[in-house]
């Protein structure tokens, strides 16, 4: 997307996590095209030591059309961060190790901290859309 595109021509729809290497994929609608981006938000130097807000700051910066407060919920990039952050200091999930019943822990879990899988569902499964990666990504990021 283009910095002199308007923000009426740019709606975020949902948040994606990247674990390895640690990334935040932001999928956005383009009315006036009526297609689906992803923009990919590398945080390759996301260690759990720092802080969740000063990751929060290099994103606005450095992505700024897409993190701007008036459109994205920057309570939710900051429990995503923090999310990408206990992966990293727990050495991740191995949910193909997990019994069935670790596995349902793990879901009510997560649908504490995001809301719940039929919310989930119901906002952003219904489509089946084509989606095509932004071509102003601007890859390898550090803090």
């Amino acid at each position: 997307m283009s910095q002199q595109a308007s923000r009426a021509d740019f709606v975020p729809r949902r948040y994606g996590l990247q674990y390895s290497p640690p990334a935040i994929v932001l999928e956005y609608f383009v009315p006036s095209k009526n297609k689906l981006y992803h923009h990919k938000m590398d945080l390759r130097e996301l260690d759990p030591a720092h802080d969740p807000e000063d990751w929060l700051n290099f994103l606005k910066q450095n992505h700024g059309i897409y993190i701007d407060s008036r459109i994205v919920d920057e309570p939710q990039l900051i429990n995503l961060i923090e999310h990408l952050q206990s992966q990293i200091s727990s050495g991740g999930i191995d949910f193909n190790n997990l019994s069935p019943e670790e596995l349902e822990e793990y879901r009510r879990q997560m649908n504490e901290m995001y809301g719940s899988e039929e919310e989930e569902n119901h906002r952003f499964y219904g489509n089946e859309e084509e989606f095509e990666s932004d071509e102003e990504n601007s890859g390898d990021l550090s803090l």
